[in-house]
């Protein structure tokens, strides 16, 4: 039995309660607690397991309880149940071109809950409209699941490629965005022809994403997720172990969430 709260040392905020559970979520409010989220998407609380402030430093305690709301630094939202969903630090948070704002970290995520999911990057910036993603297929289960379907391939990016497959992921995106905010969920998005790989310092050693050079190293991915083009050829760099650089052509696909 595993259940989510939320708080910090200045304030306790939520929790799953009874049979109230949504793994996403970090529960509903304590008694007699009130937030409000703000339009950058911060978490604001206030409530009777807050501190009274933080000793001898009159000017933190000013700045962290302003107007008598602890400004917690966090992104969040609610759902139709009352449930209250933490997505990340303020700083860590992206913005579309008309405000709204989104944790890509946390999309990024809840899509490798898939099984059919190994790995992927979302996009998004204040010049863009909308959220796009580039998604790594999970090879294995994918495999399996076009074996089972008798889908025929020879490669990673054949099968990355596949109509059958691009719906396969499509259906699971289409799963998550139904939990997310309307403007925060995924419109598009681009199977790879080949795995983020920690050899080619894509990923770290413990498997976090390295973003600032994958989003440089698949530039063309992200121009192809806002631009008109349903198909594209495109050559994608590979890094060998020794040194060598070779390149996979492929020609990708990009789909279309309903």
């Amino acid at each position: 039995d595993v259940r989510q709260l939320y708080g910090s040392s200045e304030i306790g905020v939520s929790q799953h309660t009874g049979t109230d559970i949504k793994v996403d979520s970090v529960g509903v409010l304590y008694p007699n607690t009130i937030v409000r989220i703000m339009d950058d998407s911060q978490i604001l609380a206030r409530g009777p397991s807050r501190v009274k402030g933080y000793y001898k430093n009159d000017k933190a305690t000013e700045e962290a309880f302003a107007g008598g709301w602890y400004h917690t630094g966090d992104a969040g939202y609610f759902d139709d149940d009352g449930h209250l969903y933490y997505l990340d630090r303020l700083e860590y948070m992206s913005r579309l071109s008309d405000g709204t704002t989104f944790a890509p970290q946390y999309i990024e995520s809840r899509l490798k809950f898939s099984p059919y999911i190994k790995d992927a990057f979302v996009v998004g910036d204040d010049t863009r409209s909308y959220i796009g993603a580039v998604i790594n297929i999970n090879y294995d289960n994918v495999g399996h699941w076009a074996e089972r379907k008798r889908i025929a391939y020879t490669t990673f990016a054949d099968l990355s490629q596949k109509p059958e497959v691009c719906q396969l992921i499509a259906s699971e995106v289409q799963n998550l965005n139904i939990k997310l905010p309307e403007r925060q969920r995924i419109q598009r998005f681009i199977s790879m022809p080949k795995e983020l790989d920690p050899d080619e310092a894509e990923l770290t050693r413990t498997m976090k994403l390295r973003r600032g050079l994958v989003e440089d190293r698949y530039k063309e991915f992200i121009a192809a997720l806002y631009g008109e083009q349903e198909k594209l050829a495109m050559e994608v760099p590979v890094f060998y172990r020794d040194g060598r650089q070779g390149v996979v052509t492929a020609e990708i696909r990009v789909n279309r969430v309903d």
